[in-house]
């Protein structure tokens, strides 16, 4: 019997009036729930997509390339040539750090290194950078890492502890003296190029502070600090009274609280570096600190030299990761909480970890990893940023959240950051499934592409040379393993001809891979950096191998061994070549 008929049938009018009225609000409220599940389904992946391209988004005034000179100086005519894409990408400005490589005359001729920038040739450089709209940052060391002048003997006695050359005594008239007269030419020289907007005085890892007797007579470190920053402040102003100041900020994390109520900064802006590529170190409380203290502040990340002092070339993974944090960083202050803006952010790309170490990444090759975090920053400009959703789950914990974020990354570079990197370096496909893992430059033709594929393969070779000389495994022929048997004289004739034939092919590579290294390098460095860098690289490797294929060869001279038990002849010397009786038991 259908439900109608059974409503007509019924006796009461009442009833049925109940009946119709409860079955008219069954599906109104049905139908309700389903218009409202659509609203709301519709309403939030508006709301997604506005999130994640307009509603929240960052808005840098600045972002500067930072260009390390010190050690590893590109040819002018090659950092000239990547200017138009580095602008073309978003980069506002170029902080130059030139320690020695900067033509300094008079007094500091002798703070040049040998092979530094003319004069005239780096002046042109510079209006050209200008007048594609690059404004120029000069940084100058002004308290620690300053070997570049406190290594010479003429300027030893201003160092604040005489066994270390990397800080000065900031007390001493003579090393006002100095650091004025270098900031007097570096300021001089830029202004008659352009207005000078902004100039860096380094300020970062003074590791030597309030040791010498003159800074000691000061009640504290904070003492020296200040009596420091007010000096230079106060040349910079005297030379060039419009220009901006702007610090590193690590020495200013010791300041107490206390202390900071009362600091203020006028027209000097901290710049807080983290190169991590993991999690940021930044304390929040040091941000609000530094707000009070100074004007405006910057963030610093790094496109390169900062995954190892000898790394060949740059760990795209962690490099993007670090810009990755800074970002999501900076948003979370901006348009989340609203709390205030930075004025800009810094790519740095170090060449050295100090004055003294040795040359890390070379700026060609650390092209992908600039340009990858350029396009980044272009795209949280433009609001589209990287928003992860994880799931946290009791059972979504540890190397699973891992995988959730990685395969949210791989995503989102696909979806918006593969496609622009593929333009920007002429590749056909160098991003395989969004992973930076795996980066595929044998696909790309960008300036620097031929370097690279080289230090590719000298990466390749240097993994088989560390595996097969000094790995343990039962498949390599490990040094360590079989040394022992060699000095004493009795070993397997297979095995040292199977070790012979593995350097000799080994040492054939390595003088392929130096010829082609060099060949490379030309295009990019003068003769001093590839000396040294290529040196740097393979001398060691070749210099293990030829020794050894020395004292190889001179095993096959052994004709016969004597008896069991052996009696060892302790007086074999390995220091030396050995002759055919050290190699004769008694």
């Amino acid at each position: 019997m259908g439900l109608f008929s059974f409503i007509f049938k019924m006796r009461s009018v009442k009833m049925k009036m109940f009946v119709v009225i409860t079955l008219i609000l069954v599906i109104y409220l049905i139908v309700s729930y389903v218009l409202l599940e659509k609203w709301y389904t519709r309403s939030q992946k508006d709301q997604d997509r506005d999130s994640l391209e307009q509603k929240w988004n960052i808005t840098l005034q600045y972002v500067v390339v930072h260009l390390d000179l010190k050690g590893s100086p590109p040819l002018l005519s090659y950092l000239q040539s990547i200017l138009k894409q580095l602008k073309d990408h978003g980069t506002t400005a170029l902080l130059m750090e030139y320690e020695d490589m900067f033509p300094f005359e008079g007094a500091l001729v002798n703070l040049t290194a040998r092979n530094c920038y003319k004069k005239d040739e780096l002046k042109e450089f510079l209006t050209f950078a200008v007048q594609m709209g690059l404004e120029i940052i000069p940084l100058v060391q002004t308290f620690g890492h300053m070997e570049y002048a406190l290594k010479l003997r003429e300027f030893q006695h201003l160092r604040e502890d005489p066994k270390y050359p990397d800080s000065i005594c900031p007390s001493a008239n003579e090393s006002q003296e100095l650091i004025r007269e270098i900031l007097r030419q570096v300021i001089q020289f830029h202004s008659t190029i352009a207005p000078l907007k902004h100039i860096h005085i380094g300020f970062d890892e003074v590791y030597q502070f309030r040791v010498c007797d003159l800074c000691f007579q000061k009640k504290t470190k904070l003492d020296v600090l200040l009596s420091h920053v007010k000096f230079i402040s106060g040349v910079i102003w005297d030379l060039s009274p419009k220009t901006t100041i702007l610090t590193w900020e690590d020495m200013f994390k010791g300041i107490r609280p206390t202390h900071a109520i009362d600091l203020r900064f006028p027209n000097m802006e901290s710049v807080c570096w983290d190169y991590a590529g993991s999690t940021l170190d930044t304390l929040h409380p040091n941000l609000y600190m530094y707000q009070r203290m100074f004007d405006n502040q910057w963030v610093a990340s790094a496109y390169k030299g900062a995954d190892g002092s000898t790394r060949t070339i740059p760990n795209l993974y962690k490099r993007f990761e670090n810009h990755l944090h800074w970002l999501n960083f900076i948003m979370t202050y901006e348009s989340i909480y609203k709390l205030y803006r930075f004025k800009g952010i810094i790519l740095t790309g170090w060449s050295r970890y100090s004055h003294m170490e040795p040359p890390c990444e070379l700026l060609p090759v650390a092209m992908p990893s600039l340009l990858l975090n350029l396009i980044l920053i272009e795209k949280y400009h433009k609001g589209i940023f990287y928003k992860q959703e994880l799931n946290k789950s009791s059972s979504q914990r540890g190397k699973n959240i891992e995988k959730q974020r990685d395969q949210h990354q791989q995503e989102y570079i696909n979806n918006y950051i593969a496609n622009d990197l593929n333009s920007a370096l002429m590749c056909e496909n160098c991003i395989v499934d969004g992973s930076l893992s795996s980066f595929q430059a044998h696909t790309c033709v960008f300036e620097g592409s031929a370097l690279y594929a080289v230090l590719e393969r000298y990466n390749k070779l240097r993994k088989i040379y560390s595996f097969q000389f000094f790995g343990v495994s039962d498949s390599a022929i490990s040094l360590e393993l079989n040394m022992d048997d060699l000095k004493e004289g009795y070993v397997n004739m297979y095995k040292v001809k199977s070790i012979m034939d593995t350097s000799t092919m080994m040492m054939k590579q390595l003088t392929m891979l130096e010829s082609q290294m060099m060949d490379a390098m030309t295009v990019y460095y003068d003769k001093f950096v590839i000396d040294e860098y290529v040196n740097l690289k393979l001398s060691k490797m070749k210099k293990d191998l030829h020794e050894l294929i020395q004292y190889l060869n001179k095993y096959y001279v052994v004709k016969d061994w004597p008896r069991r038990p052996y009696i060892i002849n302790s007086t074999i010397n390995f220091e030396t070549e050995p002759d055919d009786s050290e190699l004769r038991f008694y």
